[in-house]
């Protein structure tokens, strides 16, 4: 059944839980009323013996102890009422209805009054449920007699019946509104969605910039179609991102290919000569390490892109780091005419040491290309508490401000290179960021057109 159930539309199936729901309502409903009228009724039948038990009671004559009927008329009809008195030895005393014969006495009900307790209970009686009463008769301290009064449970079975008919008619048309309803609602409810998967059906990949059109409500599904189109606009910003890192990929390793089948067959049409071979070799050497190095960078930023890139974390001297590759980098500052400014302070952090070269190398190495001769890059390192921070400082172009939001992004490019120990690819601040990141940090870059860049990192201890 629940398999059934699932294959079924979800409008159906919303309508057979609404339905579900009401038919339960409406069982427990029925019962209730049934019960508290069957309760009721049979209140109201006992009211009317213990009336009819008193009156009795009042007619009664006691003669020498004897108890006698005085003339009040007794009315007993068979099957349907009965009234009877009968005294302490449990005798019938006279009794003006002869019919009264054909009903036998309540023997249980009878003994428990001659006991000094009343008793009212079911019985049924030639083929009729009777509501019997057994009342003690006392005169002084003396239980004198008992009467017994019956009457029949006709009237209550038979409001019952038509109570229970009743409710199961209603029941079953406001059952069958409940369905017509029920699917009316479930189709107005649904209606939203299947507008929005109908347009998200039509949405495709060459196509993301079609958004759904929500509803204006801020109900579950106003949220689900927002939350929707904020998720297009992350697919779309992906697929964006994707096809162009694809074609500045295609580019970056396009140009070292096509120097390397020029140099091959300008080689292969000339006679061989050492010298030229050898500088040829030479610079097939240089275009397959930058092939190489770009290759690495890619899949290290595929690596981060699935969360894939390990990290081999130990305590690390973040300043030992910045003094040991600024020892690497000052020959290079010597020959360009750039002063290296050097000021690091020992701050040990949980991180992977060969990706913070990494990082600290990408950062210098890209203040070097940006500085010019008799200018300054200066590396600091603080310790902030349960922070370090790293920064990297030169007196280069800067970067005009309507760069700074894609400086991250892959093959982006802002300025000109001036000076390089190799040639970039555009690929150097996105690694940084994918370092920083995996070790939960943050970087920032505040640069200013003429008057340089600033580079903070910080990292957590």
């Amino acid at each position: 059944m629940r398999t059934v159930t699932k294959s079924l539309p979800i409008r159906w199936r919303l309508t057979i839980w609404y339905a579900s729901l009401l038919l339960v309502i409406l069982v427990v409903f029925a019962g209730s009323v049934t019960i508290g009228l069957r309760f009721f009724l049979q209140q109201s039948l006992d009211n009317t013996l213990e009336n009819q038990a008193a009156l009795l009671t009042e007619s009664i004559d006691i003669d020498d102890g004897e108890p006698k009927i005085g003339d009040r008329r007794i009315r007993n009809r068979p099957g349907q009422q009965f009234v009877r008195l009968v005294d302490h030895n449990g005798e019938l005393l006279t009794d003006p209805n002869p019919a009264l014969e054909e009903v036998p006495t309540d023997e249980p009900g009878l003994q428990i009054a001659l006991s000094g307790s009343p008793d009212i209970r079911w019985r049924q009686i030639q083929d009729e449920r009777m509501r019997v009463l057994s009342q003690p008769v006392v005169a002084g301290d003396e239980l004198v007699a008992v009467v017994q009064v019956g009457l029949t449970g006709r009237s209550i079975e038979s409001v019952l019946n038509q109570t229970v008919m009743l409710v199961i008619s209603a029941g079953a048309v406001a059952l069958l509104l409940a369905v017509v309803g029920g699917l009316w609602l479930a189709d107005r409810t649904l209606y939203p969605i299947d507008r929005m998967t109908r347009l998200a059906a039509q949405i495709g990949e060459q196509d993301l910039s079609r958004r759904i059109d929500p509803p204006a409500s801020d109900d579950e599904l106003g949220r689900l179609g927002r939350t929707f189109n904020a998720m297009l606009d992350r697919i779309e910003g992906t697929m964006n991102r994707q096809r162009q890192f694809t074609a500045a990929a295609s580019h970056e390793l396009r140009t070292p290919l096509a120097m390397m089948q020029s140099q091959l067959e300008v080689a292969m049409s000339q006679e061989r000569e050492p010298d030229e071979d050898a500088r040829v070799l030479e610079t097939l050497h240089t275009d397959v390490i930058r092939l190489t190095r770009i290759s690495n960078t890619l899949l290290s930023l595929a690596r981060s892109d699935t969360g894939e890139l390990d990290l081999t974390v130990d305590q690390v001297d973040l300043g030992g780091l910045l003094e040991l590759i600024a020892e690497q980098y000052a020959p290079l500052a010597e020959s360009s005419g750039i002063e290296l400014q050097v000021s690091a302070v020992p701050v040990h952090i949980a991180g992977d040491e060969d990706r913070l070269i990494q990082l600290i190398v990408n950062l210098v190495d890209n203040a070097f290309q940006h500085t010019s001769e008799g200018r300054a890059v200066r590396l600091e390192s603080f310790d902030e508490g349960d922070h370090a921070r790293l920064t990297v400082e030169d007196e280069g172009d800067g970067i005009a401000e309507q760069h700074l939001p894609f400086i991250f992004e892959r093959f982006y490019r802002a300025g000109t290179v001036r000076q390089s120990s190799t040639e970039g690819a555009g690929l150097g601040l996105s690694i940084s960021k994918m370092i920083v990141d995996a070790h939960r940090g943050n970087i920032d870059i505040r640069s200013e057109p003429g008057a340089g860049t600033r580079v903070d990192v910080r990292l957590p201890k």
